[in-house]
């Protein structure tokens, strides 16, 4: 389906491009391919995410697609309170998907095993796979061109079976599991098309005073038409669903459901219901709203609370009022569920817990007066919450005994080398987090001056104390991922280098058994050299990033050069020199890879520090001051090491890196070209703030303006490449930032070209989009700073 916008960003284009046509090439009707060996390392398949169920002692490994059929992103959508929505598989949003599960027993008997889940249709991808709770049944969505649907795979006999029971996957994951063979499903209200009215009239939108500053959200309602779409689509009746299909629906739990929680036991469900009057500025999860728990067999409402969302004003006549919110299950009983709650006559935040829900019988857990962040209770029952520390940015962690917190850790978010780590949950990354013997276990990266060396500590939640059971060697980034047995420090591990692909082990004292070893996607940059470099900034800041180089060029050779960024704002100058790189781990590669180029011949320096350091409230008032300081040391590096050659040099990145590349282009001389993909370059169309900016353009105008390349576009001298997808669904980098700085450009007589890529969003996704915006890349490259250097001149 081609939108307005779409219609309107091609037809500037194909304008332009005749314009133009003695600047820059032409758009091509199709799309442009780099070399063979460029477009094999962008479409291999990228190492799987590790998926581990303690209770089963099983690990999925999900592998994902590293591009998208053009054929699915093309799929028609509609724009719906802040989803883009697929009428046809019902799902919202654009994202790679699962080509096929890996599932591995962690028992050393059973090691090397493999049981493989994989569509039947080659078109088809899996997604949202979750383990069902002892661990036997793994589900999925099976998305292909029609419906989704609802699929399960038996681990112990390698079955897989598909449901036509026609769940609702538009709010996102549409299914949970509650008990080792039934889940509670979303289910389609309205399975009949939607028959859109003919609309002959005004578009009004009304603000009825009082200030309300919102993002610029895209996929907004527009009229009454997508009111009664949005309706229709994602409106969702709720259903047990077991292993073997069988529905049994409960049809008066029904409606714009967004949110359901299950409670444990199956018995009881809290959902979050939408109400209207919904609204054109924001989008729907902050429509108006209330929290309902339901009995399940009974199909019995047992609370409702009052209704709250945006530009609605709450009934604070109940206890309730004006705040309840964060409900969570105890995972180890039954029907046990908590929230937080913040009554009218208390400045103190309040954790509730419902003991017996049948009951009613009611128990406060925990109060705090500060804003409870997080709150829930281990796999053993502790209850725990953190808050907002007195520091800037820390944070607090505290356990509940006998109803009174007790803190056990406080953190500096900031601070990566004190990073405590992640506790490790039941499934992972999910579910409770995982209490053995009134230990917890904190997985961390281990981040120091000498590189990162992950960790695993135990944590004694009476005394608060930690002890390290687990270091990796040096040379390699070994990281525990799931417990196989505490009292035997028997660790499951995902294992890699910079020359080998993550394999996963199990460790056991020091003893070692392969669960899964995979092979090396990536053999391309067997031709690369990647090294981490250290400089430092003109004020004694330490800097550092990581370099590609070509192995087939003698070291001492400078190599036209492509420095990618992406800044970091920072109150502090220890927090900005700690080093982030995760030393010793394989190549990341997604999307539109600048590595890309160091298979073409260039040098490519990722992800350089660019910190922009300021103390106090206002961090990005000497951004650009910092900005330039940053890259001025980055060339510094390279031309003086030998690296680069000054001139030639290239400046790039997206979105954020995006915005400061233009910067930088425009505000240095630093730069011969820049690459830009997704950015925003007028500040004053994001005017309640951006990044960690959080004054509004009228309370520092001139600043919006200073840092937006848009209103300096008669100061740039040298050729830019702009790239951008036609459907950015990102609040601050709508597609005509980019089109309305190209124009503005070629207005003025500058160097520049356009590419909009069709269906795409923020971050581009598609095969053919994305091998095309690596050769635009390198194309333009060759042209200002490579071997056609000079092809383009203002």
């Amino acid at each position: 389906m081609q939108t307005p916008l779409r219609a309107q960003i091609m037809a500037f284009i194909g304008c332009l491009a005749l314009a133009t046509s003695a600047l820059a090439e032409p758009l091509a009707s199709g799309y442009k391919r780099p070399s063979a060996e460029i477009s094999a390392l962008l479409t291999a398949t990228p190492p799987p995410e590790p998926l581990v169920h303690h209770a089963s002692g099983k690990l999925a490994l999900l592998y994902s697609e590293a591009t998208m059929s053009m054929a699915r992103l093309s799929q028609p959508y509609r724009g719906l309170a802040g989803f883009r929505f697929n009428p046809q598989t019902r799902r919202s949003g654009v994202g790679s998907l699962l080509t096929k599960v890996e599932i591995i027993s962690t028992d050393k008997a059973a090691a090397g095993a493999v049981r493989v889940w994989e569509p039947t249709d080659q078109q088809a991808r899996f997604d949202d796979v979750q383990f069902s709770p002892d661990g036997r049944y793994l589900s999925a969505q099976l998305v292909s061109t029609g419906p989704t649907r609802l699929s399960v795979y038996d681990t112990q006999t390698g079955k897989a079976t598909i449901f036509n029971t026609p769940i609702n996957p538009a709010w996102g994951s549409p299914c949970q599991w509650f008990s080792n063979q039934e889940m509670l499903c979303r289910l389609v209200s309205n399975t009949s098309e939607f028959s859109a009215p003919v609309l002959n009239q005004p578009v009004a939108i009304e603000h009825d005073g009082g200030p309300a500053p919102v993002r610029t959200y895209s996929n907004l309602l527009k009229n009454t038409a997508d009111e009664l779409a949005f309706e229709h689509y994602f409106d969702v009746t709720l259903a047990r669903v077991d292993i073997h299909g069988a529905t049994t629906y409960l049809r008066d739990i029904s409606g714009l459901i967004s949110r359901m929680k299950p409670s444990p036991d199956g018995t009881l469900v809290v959902i979050k219901k939408l109400q209207r009057p919904f609204s054109n500025l924001v989008r729907a999860n902050q429509f108006p709203s209330t929290i309902e728990i339901w009995d399940l067999a009974n199909q019995k409402q047992l609370y409702q609370s009052s209704v709250a969302g945006y530009n609605v004003d709450s009934d604070e006549s109940g206890d309730d009022a004006p705040t309840v919110r964060e409900f969570v299950w105890r995972e180890d009983v039954g029907s046990s569920l908590g929230w937080i709650q913040r009554p009218a006559d208390d400045s103190k935040e309040k954790i509730y817990r419902w003991m017996n829900l049948h009951q009613g019988v009611l128990q406060e857990v925990a109060t705090s007066p500060k804003r409870i962040r997080d709150f829930g209770w281990t796999s053993s029952g502790t209850p725990y919450f953190s808050t907002r520390s007195s520091e800037r940015n820390g944070l607090d962690y505290f356990v509940v005994e006998n109803h009174k917190a007790r803190l056990v850790a406080s953190i500096e978010t900031k601070d990566k080398y004190e990073n405590p780590g992640k506790a490790l949950r039941t499934e992972g990354e999910n579910g409770a987090i995982l209490e053995i013997r009134g230990n917890i276990y904190l997985s961390g990266d281990g981040l120091s001056d000498a590189g990162a060396r992950p960790f695993l500590d135990q944590m004694d939640l009476q005394t608060g104390t930690r002890k390290r059971v687990y270091e990796s060697e040096k040379g390699v980034f070994e990281k525990v991922i799931g417990i196989k047995d505490a009292a035997a420090q028997e660790w499951i591990t995902s294992r890699e280098s910079q020359t080998s692909p993550p394999g996963f082990f199990l460790l056991s004292g020091h003893g070692r058994t392969t669960l899964r070893a995979l092979a090396n996607p990536y053999p391309q940059l067997d031709q690369v050299e990647r090294s981490i470099v250290n400089y430092q900034r003109s004020d004694g800041v330490a800097l550092r990033g990581t370099l590609y180089r070509p192995k087939n060029v003698p070291k001492g050779t400078p190599l036209p050069t492509l420095i990618w960024i992406y800044p970091y704002e920072y109150s502090d100058v220890e927090f900005a020199e700690q080093v982030n790189e995760r030393w010793y781990q394989f190549h990341h590669i997604r999307g539109p890879s600048p590595v890309s180029a160091a298979l073409a011949g260039y040098a490519v320096l990722i992800n350089p520090s660019m910190p922009i350091i300021q103390e106090g409230d206002e961090l990005n008032e000497n951004y650009l001051t910092e900005l330039t300081a940053d890259a001025q040391a980055a060339v510094n590096y390279l031309t003086e090491s030998g690296i680069s050659t000054a001139g030639k040099i290239a400046i790039g990145g997206q979105s954020y890196g995006a915005f400061s590349s233009a910067n930088l282009l425009i505000h240095s001389d630093l730069f011969a070209t820049a690459v830009v993909l997704s950015g925003a370059y007028n500040r004053t169309l994001t005017p309640f703030g951006f990044q960690r900016e959080k004054r509004n353009l009228w309370e520092a105008s001139e600043f919006y303006m200073s840092v937006s390349p848009f209103f300096y576009a008669n100061e740039l001298t040298r050729p830019i490449l702009i790239m951008h997808g036609a459907d950015d669904e990102n609040t601050g980098t709508p597609t005509f930032q980019s089109t309305r700085f190209f124009h503005a450009l070629v207005g003025d007589g500058a160097t520049a070209r356009l590419v909009v890529l069709p269906y795409e969003g923020h971050h581009f996704r598609g095969t053919d989009t994305l091998l095309d915006t690596v050769a635009e890349m390198i194309e333009w490259l060759d042209k200002t700073i490579g071997t056609k250097a000079g092809a383009l001149t203002r």
